[in-house]
């Protein structure tokens, strides 16, 4: 469901970063950042390589910016590796890292409820959305998800395939998203 990733264009790209990896070495990128074909200068040390929902994604401290960053393969553009070495930080984890995004997407996490229809209530109280959810089951055989996370266009993509069988309780900020994203796709539709 989520499309297949072509990485033949990014091997050259993945043996400096394998390299890169295995000696800690650190990288500097060229990265496309969006849609218009604008890309943006890194100097990171790369810490891992994580995949998630099919894609590869590169994290690492990010000296231009002093935070970590996550990096999406295919979008890395140019890669050269140094020879200055750097250390992992002691007890870094990267699913710590992750802990607060709803995927992969690095934001501030927000307080999220949402209402379930009983046509799908069965298909998503099961399953483990994100690690401090909470379920409620209402009498109508509805039920309500709570968590905190964030990452808001990945929680806008899973809401709306959902369809009419989800309602976004709160926040406010996340309803007006998804009204405007429907208000978007509606005027397709005409």
């Amino acid at each position: 469901l989520q499309g297949r990733r072509d990485y033949e264009k990014a091997s050259d790209t993945l043996k400096i970063v394998r390299e890169a990896l295995l000696y800690q070495y650190s990288l500097s990128l060229e990265y496309k950042t969006g849609g218009n074909g604008r890309e943006s200068k890194y100097s990171i040390d790369p810490y891992t390589l994580v995949s998630y929902k099919g894609g590869l994604y590169l994290l690492g401290f990010a000296h231009n910016r002093q935070a970590m960053r996550t990096f999406a393969v295919e979008r890395i553009s140019g890669v050269e590796m140094s020879r200055e070495r750097f250390e992992i930080p002691e007890g870094f984890n990267p699913a710590e890292h992750f802990r607060s995004a709803f995927g992969i997407v690095e934001e501030q996490a927000i307080p999220i409820r949402m209402k379930f229809s009983p046509r799908v209530a069965h298909a998503v109280q099961d399953r483990v959305w994100h690690p401090s959810q909470k379920v409620d089951k209402n009498d109508d055989g509805s039920v309500i998800i709570a968590f905190e996370a964030g990452g808001l266009m990945e929680i806008v993509s899973w809401v709306l395939s959902y369809g009419d069988n989800v309602e976004v309780l709160e926040p406010g900020k996340l309803r007006k998203e998804i009204k405007k994203t429907i208000k978007s796709m509606a005027s397709l539709y005409r």
